[in-house]
This record gives C-alpha cells, sequence and structure tokens, in this order.
C-alpha cells in the first residue's frame, strides 16, 4: 500500500534563487532520480501519459504537450529534505511513517538554520517543546517551506516501499477518479508535475529500520533561475525493466553529442524523448556496475560549447552519497579500494621520484 498526498496553491513568482548544478554530497540518490523524471515528463507529457489509461481521465490533451524543465533550488530541497525527514522520523502507524502536509508541531524559528548539520529534522530538536504527533496542525507549509525558500508553489508527498522510479509513477499515473482539466485533490500530484512552475526541490527518505515505508517529497516554485545550465538533471535508476543512465538537456542551441562517464569510461547517449532543444539523452545497454561507481554527464552543442553535469565532482551511483568533489580523501561512500588506489599511485609515484632523484644525486658526485 502507497498513500499519496498533494497539495496545490497559486504559483508566487520571486526574485531569482542559489540553485545548483548537481553538486551536493548530502542529496539522496532517489531525490536526483525523480528530479530527472520530473523533466523526462514534462519534454513530452503525451509521451509520458501514453500508458496512463483511464487513470489520466482529464485526457492528454489537457496538459500543454511540451513543458520547459524545473530547475534545482537548494532552498526547496531543503525544506522537502527536512519535512521527509520529520514525517519519516514519526509513526502514524505500526509499519509507516506520517503522512502530512502541514508540521506536525510547531517549528522552531531557527529550524531551517540548524538544518542539517544541527538537527536533521527530528522533533526533538526540530519542534517547539520537542515533541510532534502525528494529525497536529503545526506550522503550515507554505510557512515551513519559506523557512528555507524564497517562494513556494505546491507540495507533493508519497510513502513509498520501493523505487524513486516507483514513487515517481505513483504521483504521475495516480487515478484522477475522472476528475476534468482542473487541478483537485484526485489528480493533483500530476497536475503539480506538470504544472506552471520553474523551480523544485526533492526530498528521499528510505525506510526506517522495521518499517515498510520510507518518503518521497517534491516542493515547487515558480521563482526563475538567471543563469541554468543546458543539462539540468541526470542520474543512475532502475526503472521496471532496466538499469538507465539519463540526463536532460534545455537549451536554445541543440545538442550535437550527450555522454556519459562511468568510471573514466565514456558511452555515448541517443535521445529517447524530445528534440535536440529539449530532450531527455540515455542509454539502457550498460551493465550494472559492481560497486561504487563515478559517473557524470557532459553535453556538446552546435557551436561546441561544453556543458557538464555535475558542473564539478562526481555523481555516484549504489553508493553511500550521491556526489563526490572528486578527491581521493572526499567522503564519497565509494568502497575503500578507490581511495586506496588512489593513495597507492601516489606513493608510487614518491617511490620513483625518490630513486630518480638518488640516482641523478649519485651521477653527480660520480
Amino acid at each position: 500500500m502507497h498513500r499519496i498526498l498533494p497539495i496545490g496553491l497559486i504559483a508566487l513568482i520571486m526574485p531569482s534563487f542559489a540553485y545548483g548544478y548537481g553538486e551536493g554530497a548530502d542529496i539522496p540518490e532517489g531525490s536526483r532520480v525523480i528530479h530527472l523524471l520530473t523533466n523526462e515528463a514534462r519534454t513530452n507529457t503525451k509521451e509520458a501519459l501514453a500508458s496512463c489509461g483511464s487513470n489520466c481521465s482529464e485526457g492528454l490533451d489537457c496538459h500543454d504537450e511540451v513543458l520547459a524543465p524545473l530547475y534545482w533550488d537548494d532552498g526547496l530541497y531543503r525544506a522537502a529534505q527536512f519535512h521527509a525527514n520529520m514525517l519519516n522520523a514519526i509513526d502514524s502507524s505500526e509499519k509507516a511513517p506520517c503522512m502530512q502536509h502541514k508540521s506536525p508541531c510547531t517549528l522552531r524559528k531557527d529550524a531551517a538554520d540548524r538544518f542539517p548539520k544541527k538537527c536533521s529534522g527530528d522533533p526533538g530538536c526540530a519542534c517547539d517543546g520537542g515533541t510532534a504527533v502525528c494529525g497536529n496542525n503545526g506550522t503550515s507549509t507554505s510557512e515551513r517551506v519559506k523557512m528555507f525558500a524564497s517562494g513556494y508553489s505546491a507540495e507533493n508527498l508519497a510513502s513509498t516501499s520501493s523505487k524513486p522510479y516507483d514513487a515517481f509513477m505513483l504521483w504521475l499515473y495516480e487515478n484522477g477518479n475522472g476528475s476534468g482539466c482542473e487541478w483537485n485533490t484526485s489528480n493533483g500530484h500530476r497536475f503539480n508535475i506538470l504544472g506552471k512552475s520553474h523551480s523544485i526541490g526533492v526530498g528521499y527518505t528510505k525506510a526506517r529500520e522495521g518499517k515498510y515505508y520510507g518518503i518521497a517529497s517534491q516542493d515547487f516554485s515558480g521563482a526563475v533561475p538567471n543563469d541554468p545550465s543546458a543539462l539540468t538533471a541526470g542520474a543512475g535508476y532502475r526503472d521496471s525493466e532496466a538499469l538507465w543512465f539519463k540526463t536532460h538537456y534545455y537549451s536554445e542551441t541543440p545538442a550535437s553529442k550527450v555522454t556519459v562517464t562511468i568510471n573514466g569510461v565514456s558511452s555515448e547517449l541517443t535521445k529517447t524523448r524530445g528534440t535536440e532543444k529539449h530532450g531527455v539523452y540515455g542509454s539502457n545497454s550498460i551493465d550494472e556496475p559492481e560497486a561504487c561507481a563515478e559517473y557524470y554527464f557532459e553535453a556538446t552543442d552546435s557551436a561546441g560549447k561544453l556543458t557538464r553535469f555535475p558542473t564539478t565532482g562526481v555523481l555516484l551511483y549504489n553508493c553511500e552519497k550521491s556526489w563526490s568533489d572528486g578527491s581521493s580523501g572526499s567522503d564519497s561512500g565509494c568502497s575503500a579500494s578507490v581511495n586506496q588506489t588512489s593513495r597507492q599511485s601516489v606513493f608510487a609515484i614518491f617511490a620513483a621520484l625518490t630513486l630518480l632523484a638518488f640516482g641523478f644525486r649519485r651521477r653527480i658526485h660520480a
């Protein structure tokens, strides 16, 4: 059983915000996957909803066929992750976390400032009084999001025991119950995903030990970035059939080549949806990495400009973290052999230089 809750408000157009191009070790891998899938659906809504059937009772023509991508907003991400962490820490039943848009307590005024280093969202450090009860009407959704971000327009929630892909499809293919071409509580998740917002943050938690469900959350806003990247999102993930590595491209200048580099090996990606100016590029023919893998995407446009995602560092697949700055000493969650190999290489180079210097010194003194 899965539970999903939508909430939608009038979009607020706010000033530009601070956003990232894929960096951030604390961002869960599931958050990256759901962001990518959201922009993939917006690339061509008719293709995205082609298998929705009677669940999409509003009809495919209800949504604009092509929608601009939603850009990552760090503030919205922090708001979504904070709420997911708090709900996941509170039980609504023996096996399920709390599911509600309002905070289950009145939040401390400094909750955003303390997140995540001083307080991850646990009620003991995030709530006035240190306690929260599922069902309580505490801080409102808009008030909570605006503690972290500059604007707010809507929120999606889901409790799920499966993959990020499945959580996203719960939202996209939810049963509209015969509703018409307008937002309501039956089709609200789909309408939020395919709505008029411009930015997004995604939170994701796995089930706690002894529980069946974790939380997926999306917060939306009308804020528009100043200088967005042509590669808006990218991730490695499993759908119902295969392992995919995909990235989303959006620019006035068409892409001429898009690649993914995994553990140093580059593969060219093919366009799976959309156009060269607004498309998704991916591959499902890459072998499953045997251990924690480092990867990144690159796109070259028709004018020769190169865009990289993430801008710095590397994404991580099947690791404890989802991003690393790429240094051998970084806390990537990759296997120890990766860093050990780097150290061994440094020692080997040092040893070679030492022998070379020793030989040169002997020739000087000979």
